[in-house]
């Protein structure tokens, strides 16, 4: 079984289950990091999977919004290292698929930190 997971859109998140059938479930969230991990846990519960019943990861590592991309890349790389199962960070518009250990962020411009001002 795959979990996927999409955070690349600005206000919307897809996740889904991909076995012999593709089960989906999308939100509208502005606080991503503190609804991720509990939507997914949630979703699984509902399709009567465990997270030990996940083979493999499947994340869109871009491009999109950095703080989104960031969380969405790091919860699959969380869930992926903790389970032991591998990872594929996929583009938009990709479709070939390299599983591994980790998925590397793909940012379409450098992310805009600013540094705080001397006091």
């Amino acid at each position: 079984m795959t979990l996927f997971i999409d955070t690349t859109d600005n206000d919307l998140v897809t996740i889904g289950l991909i076995n012999k059938k593709i089960a989906k479930k999308t939100w509208q969230t502005k606080w991503l990091s503190e609804t991720l991990l509990p939507t997914i846990e949630r979703f699984l519960k509902l399709q009567r999977v465990k997270f030990q019943g996940l083979k493999k990861i499947v994340v869109v590592v871009g491009p999109g919004f950095f703080s989104r991309i960031r969380t969405g890349v790091a919860t699959a790389n969380a869930l992926g290292y903790a389970l032991n199962i591998p990872i594929a960070g996929v583009r938009q518009g990709f479709r070939r698929l390299k599983f591994g250990k980790a998925a590397l962020p793909y940012y379409a411009k450098f992310p805009n930190i600013t540094r705080s001002k001397p006091r």
